[in-house]
């Protein structure tokens, strides 16, 4: 609400989950009234027409990061998790615990960028 009201003109999207991380929920605001009032929409049905991506368990390669984040303890970062999509578009998982690989996920946007996972299931970025 601060920023859109220092920002007049200016739109806002606001993620959430909920449960177990099964239910999502996102906010669109703006610093003008929707012409036509406010709208909630259950978007369920959608959502559960789209076919889920294949899973590649024992990928070992190149992948391109799809999402991650970086967990922390009271000390600092501790380990990235991320979710990955092979060359052929099937989704799989990785981790590091590399320091510098947290750091930089944690300053310069990592999704889409390349990376290779090997068999243990650890990815590095790709230069």
């Amino acid at each position: 609400v601060e920023r859109l009201r220092a920002h007049p003109g200016d739109l806002g999207l606001i993620t959430s989950n909920g449960g177990y991380t099964t239910k999502h929920a996102a906010g669109f605001y703006s610093t003008e009234p929707r012409e036509g009032g406010f709208v909630a929409a259950d978007m369920q049905d959608e959502i559960d027409q789209i076919a889920p991506r294949p899973v590649a368990e024992d990928h070992v390669g190149p992948v391109t990061i799809e999402g991650y984040t970086v967990m922390h303890d009271r000390e600092g970062p501790t380990v990235a998790l991320a979710a990955l999509l092979t060359t052929e578009g099937a989704r799989t998982w990785g981790s590091s615990t590399d320091p510098a690989l947290m750091s930089e996920l944690m300053t310069v946007e990592g999704v889409g960028r390349t990376a290779s996972l090997d068999a243990d299931g650890t990815f590095t970025l790709s230069a």
